[in-house]
């Protein structure tokens, strides 16, 4: 993934940063401003060791923290598709399509998780 920023309202476009890699075939993430103006990248990865990762920013997006695994016990690439929304509590529930078996069936699944001011998360359930 790269990013883009435009300061007129989607008119024109500038690339900030990037790539982040999300493995074989791409994977398309979530962006979600959290309660103390940082942006948490939330995205499934492709490659061994299949799952969900989580990238956070604290100026824009021109810069990203490591990569967390907020779960990594994926059977196989077919996974990932997003979608974040912030609790009162401050915290991301991130909802995904996600298989634990190469052949295995696909599902929907969440996990709750609270991006910390380092580098990564503080909890994941």
């Amino acid at each position: 993934m790269d990013m883009f920023a435009s300061d007129d309202l989607g008119i024109t476009w500038r690339k900030i940063g990037g790539p982040i890699p999300t493995g074989f075939g791409g994977n398309p993430g979530v962006l979600q401003i959290v309660p103390d103006g940082r942006l948490a990248l939330l995205y499934g990865y492709r490659d061994e060791f299949y799952g969900i990762r989580l990238r956070v920013s604290g100026d824009g997006g021109r810069t990203w923290s490591p990569e967390t695994v907020v779960r990594g016990d994926g059977g196989s690439p077919d996974l990932g598709y997003p979608r974040a929304v912030v609790k009162p509590d401050g915290s991301l529930l991130c909802v995904y399509y996600f298989n634990e078996e190469e052949d295995g069936e696909r599902f929907i699944a969440a996990s709750t998780i609270t991006p910390t001011l380092g580098t990564g998360i503080e909890k994941a359930a």
